[in-house]
Order: structure tokens, then sequence, then C-alpha cells
């Protein structure tokens, strides 16, 4: 299982399940954090609330199904 639905997970030649994350939530959020410490705020611990998402494809099938 791969972790960020890399692009290509989907054309290997087993097409690879990965976990899909919000990356345009998280890259915004880390933007702002920049942002926020050239401006002289101090650094803090952010927590981006968001569920993961499976994507399943060929590389994984359920115990049921060996």
């Amino acid at each position: 299982v791969g972790y960020d639905d890399d692009p290509l997970a989907d054309y290997l030649d087993v097409p690879l399940t990965t976990i899909r994350m919000p990356l345009w939530e998280l890259g915004a959020v880390a933007v702002n954090a920049v942002i926020d410490q050239l401006s002289g705020k101090r650094a803090r611990d952010i927590v981006v609330d968001t569920q993961p998402e499976l994507v399943l494809r060929s590389s994984t099938a359920s115990p049921g199904d060996r």
C-alpha cells in the first residue's frame, strides 16, 4: 500500500492501492504557517482535521479473495 496517491500508482504493472490525503488543503495550511512565521509569529503545531481516503486497486484483495 502506498501513500499520497501518486498518479503513477494507477499505471503500475499491478495498480497500487494507496491512501489519498487532501494535498491541496495540507499545502494551503503549510503555506499559511510559513507566512505566519515570516511575519514574526511563533511557530506552532497545526492539526488538519481530515479523513484519509483508501483508494483500492489491484495490489490488495479482501481476505476472502485468496
